[in-house]
């Protein structure tokens, strides 16, 4: 399990080279040096990354679904166009790989937060299930 101040990090470092060194993150993934369009489209999308480790904290449980949603249909669209584009499949499946791992992480550590949340509420007062024998509240 990894610590979400730590992943949250890897996010924002991710992201920030990806603004910073679009070229030289591409050339890390893909292997070979990166044309002009796939250079851009890696600086633009990684804009996502430091403002979703910077809102996640502010927001708490509530950026986890849109959060997750956002990791998940990146890793789901990388293969589709790694099939449409096959000079780029490397660079796409390696990033769908990493909006993988992003998501997970995320579905972990939120999924963790809302059992807590909920064996709290059991005792503090919440929804508890009927007792055996008690009488309906009519």
């Amino acid at each position: 399990m990894i610590e979400h101040r730590v992943l949250l990090g890897v996010r924002a470092a991710y992201g920030s080279l990806l603004l910073v060194r679009p070229s030289y993150v591409c050339t890390v993934l893909a292997g070979r040096p990166p044309d002009t369009v796939t250079c851009a489209t890696a600086g633009v999308l990684g804009v996502r990354h430091p403002a979703q480790a910077a809102l996640t904290p502010r927001l708490g449980p509530r950026a986890a679904p849109a959060g997750v949603a956002t990791d998940l249909a990146h890793a789901l669209s990388m293969p589709v166009l790694a099939t449409v584009v096959p000079d780029r499949r490397r660079i796409c499946l390696t990033d769908a790989a990493i909006a993988t791992a992003f998501c997970l992480a995320d579905t972990e550590r939120f999924g963790r937060a809302a059992a807590t949340a909920a064996t709290a509420a059991r005792g503090t007062g919440g929804c508890r299930p009927p007792s055996p024998g008690a009488r309906p509240v009519t």
